[in-house]
């Protein structure tokens, strides 16, 4: 990227930082190895994750969700946050009704957000661009991230800040992106099952959400490797 869009866009940060951004303070990491579990069409669940976080719509698979138990749930996309949505309540339902303890995250809303989904930490998704040095700057000071356009970007985060210093990665198949993009057609998206209007993005909305998401993930891949963090992937289709 040229220099001059690079200040454009960093000017660009700094005023959504002053305008929306907040201090965000999220609990200490449990030891120092913690799993992250995505969404992927094939899950097991007989592995022993020990501490764990979960992402979006984790919850509607109730045979994993009731074996794996996690520690930190972490939402992300805008249809968990509309109360009127099929997702939200379900999951809402299927939280209330656990018992075990459990750390819900979900990012500070604009104002008109109808926040349906208790919570009991939020996180900063103000999107940050411009240059690395100025990104990582705010993604350690929890003032904003690279772009969530996956829900894995604030997951890695929130990991990384809690003081996690080995992250394993499990279920982060992409396999929307492998239809939508690529042609592979799956059996399913995900790891639950979709309501029948359920629709994949189109083309063009495919590729500019991947190629945000694969853009955040290497900023990630160098923030943590200067907070001395292994992540390691145990997913076929890797991206990170």
């Amino acid at each position: 990227m040229k220099i001059w869009l690079k200040i454009i866009h960093t000017l660009v940060s700094i005023i959504r930082i002053l305008i929306y951004s907040n201090g965000t303070k999220i609990p200490k990491a449990i030891g120092d190895t913690i799993s992250i579990i995505g969404n992927a069409p094939e899950l097991d669940t007989s592995i022993d994750y020990g501490t764990c976080m979960v992402t979006n719509g984790f919850a509607l698979n109730t045979e994993a969700w009731l074996s794996i138990k996690p520690t930190h749930y972490v939402l992300c996309d805008d249809k968990f946050f509309v109360s009127s949505c099929y997702y939200t309540s379900v999951i809402w339902n299927t939280i209330l009704s656990r018992d075990w303890d459990m750390n819900i995250y979900m990012p500070k809303l604009r104002t008109g957000k109808d926040v349906a989904i208790n919570h009991n930490h939020l996180y900063n998704k103000t999107t940050v661009e411009g240059f690395n040095n100025f990104v990582l700057f705010c993604t350690k000071h929890n003032l904003g991230m690279p772009s969530p356009a996956n829900v894995l970007i604030p997951s890695l985060i929130l990991a990384i800040n809690m003081g996690y210093k080995e992250i394993h990665l499990y279920g982060f198949e992409f396999s929307w992106y492998k239809e939508s993009i690529f042609g592979e057609e799956q059996k399913a998206i995900h790891c639950y099952a979709e309501p029948d209007y359920y629709k994949l993005p189109d083309l063009e909305t495919s590729l500019y959400t991947f190629y945000r998401t694969v853009y955040g993930l290497n900023l990630i891949k160098k923030y943590a490797k200067k907070q001395g963090v292994t992540i390691i992937n145990h997913s076929n289709y890797k991206i990170i």
